[in-house]
């Protein structure tokens, strides 16, 4: 941000006497107190993603789960994978919703997703769709790596 010195100092001189000296010296003050102030807010952000802040939000959602949910819903998301070549979140939100297997918190969803992908039961394909539900947000689409089509 710039500081306007011609407005400044018009106001600063509407109320109060300065020199050109002194009023010189407070705008320079100000300016060096808004650049370090930038700085600072820069330096607080470096290495901060989105993607950082969403996976931790998803781990502790994940974490705070009761086990048993965690347990059922893994059930829930391994028979989607056995039983679906391609599916999205939603589609086992419904069968956990169906099965009466609810969480507090719907990030715990996601846990459910990195669980499932480092069991290598499924594998993001890159794709998204838009979600029918809730603020139709788009949606990863899974590959399911142990589909079964018998079944």
């Amino acid at each position: 941000m710039k500081i306007n010195r011609e407005a400044l100092l018009a106001g600063l001189r509407g109320r109060i006497i300065l020199s050109d000296e002194e009023y010189n010296t407070i705008i320079d003050a100000l300016e060096d107190t808004h650049k370090s102030y930038s700085e600072k807010i820069i330096e607080c952000n470096v290495g901060t993603s989105t993607e950082a802040i969403t996976e931790d939000a998803i781990d502790r959602g994940y974490d705070a789960s009761s086990k048993e949910w965690r347990e059922m819903a893994l059930e829930v998301v391994y028979n989607t994978c056995m039983t679906n070549r391609t599916f999205t979140a939603n589609t086992f939100r419904k069968k956990l919703k169906e099965s009466g297997i609810e969480t507090h918190d719907n990030r715990a969803v996601g846990g459910l997703m990195q669980t499932a992908k480092s069991r290598k039961w499924c594998k993001p394909t890159g794709n998204s769709i838009t979600s029918k539900v809730g603020h139709f947000s788009p949606l990863q689409v899974w590959e399911s790596r142990i589909y079964c089509p018998s079944l």
